[in-house]
């Protein structure tokens, strides 16, 4: 028997190649939940919110195609574009949706960061906002600033097709 590490490890190379004892890892993110999503098309009106950013994160990496516009300058939008992903529109939501439309994209799902925001009819309406009022439409969620990627994560999970929750209010 092998009384330290090298001696061991030639016993191991004499011995031969043997079929390794499985680890306890069942893969890169083991002990955690991982299920397929299916893709579709979300539309972030306000990403250069807090919320918003983090929405386009969330989507993103469920593997949905994500556009999105901003309120503020050009600039922050095409930043934002460059070190997330995502697909930047500099105009108005409803110009992401006449481009979205013209290249045959459906929308999946809508995620607004002001309460005051339209709801778009034929897509799934999510609010993500601290004064976030009960709406009939949409899904709000009123989230404080501490807990916004909280709330980006239940927008993903709301979101999913096939079993969206109901237009309901939501604070965390």
């Amino acid at each position: 028997m092998a009384d330290n590490y090298l001696e061991k490890r030639m016993e191991d190379y004499r011995r031969g190649p043997r079929a390794k004892a499985p680890s306890r890892a069942a893969g890169p993110r083991a002990g955690r939940l991982v299920m397929p999503y299916p893709h579709q098309y979300v539309l972030v009106d306000g990403a250069d919110t807090d919320a918003g950013r983090a929405a386009v994160e969330a989507f993103i990496a469920a593997g949905c195609t994500v556009a999105f516009t901003t309120g503020g300058d050009d600039t922050s939008g095409r930043l934002l574009a460059q070190a997330i992903g995502g697909r930047y529109y500099p105009g108005s939501a409803a110009d992401a949706l006449a481009d979205m439309s013209s290249r045959g994209e459906p929308l999946g799902a809508a995620v607004h960061t002001s309460a005051a925001a339209g709801a778009i009819a034929g897509a799934y309406n999510i609010i993500i906002a601290p004064d976030a009022a009960p709406r009939p439409d949409a899904l709000t969620i009123e989230a404080a600033p501490a807990r916004v990627v909280s709330a980006a994560r239940l927008a993903v999970i709301a979101a999913c097709p096939g079993s969206p929750l109901p237009a309901q209010h939501l604070r965390l």
